[in-house]
């Protein structure tokens, strides 16, 4: 996958010596999440990112593998390259269809309902955590969320009811999209 435009290189993988795993990948000046919290992006920018990353969810998922971990801190970009995937490391064929990823390892901000529930893994995980990482950039911090701490489980489990708010300068159809993949229901998002 690492051949797609957006998707970081990956060079070299093996085992140190002592039986340590390694991956060489290129190197990258930086990722979406220092950026938002520098400067959140503009719109348009958010949708050339959108565009960019959801080009290389689309090549992962027809290469049968499910991302599980999009988020502004594994989108890269380097001198060359304004947006790469990064990061695979809870990925999953998606034949598999395994759901033992544990609430320890996922990022809250941007993973939906269904992955707290355990349910069995499917694309419209990765198209929930892109719109939700597309809103956060923007934002300047994840949807919903009004601090930059994790809330309880409980407490997070009551913030997919909460509505998305528009954003300031965000064309309202664009947040629209944006709402769409995120629904709570998988079934509902495109």
């Amino acid at each position: 996958m690492s051949s797609h435009p957006h998707v970081v290189d990956l060079f070299d993988v093996g085992v140190t010596v002592d039986q340590h795993p390694y991956l060489i990948m290129e190197l990258c000046d930086g990722s979406y999440l220092d950026r938002m919290r520098v400067s959140p992006l503009g719109a348009l920018e958010a949708r050339d990112l959108g565009v960019k990353i959801a080009d290389a969810l689309v090549h992962s998922h027809a290469n049968g593998v499910l991302h599980r971990d999009v988020k502004p801190a594994n989108i890269l970009y380097s001198h060359f390259n304004p947006a790469v995937l990064a990061d695979f490391g809870l990925a999953v064929l998606g034949e598999m269809r395994d759901s033992s990823v544990t609430l320890e390892v996922l990022t809250p901000a941007y993973a939906p309902p269904e992955m707290f529930r355990h349910d069995a893994p499917s694309g419209a995980v990765d198209v929930y955590a892109l719109s939700a990482t597309l809103y956060a950039v923007m934002r300047g911090h994840p949807p919903r969320w009004d601090s930059e701490r994790s809330p309880s489980l409980i407490t997070l489990m009551e913030l997919f009811d909460r509505p998305i708010p528009d954003l300031p300068n965000v064309p309202r159809s664009m947040t629209e999209v944006l709402r769409y993949g995120m629904a709570n229901d998988p079934r509902a998002r495109p």
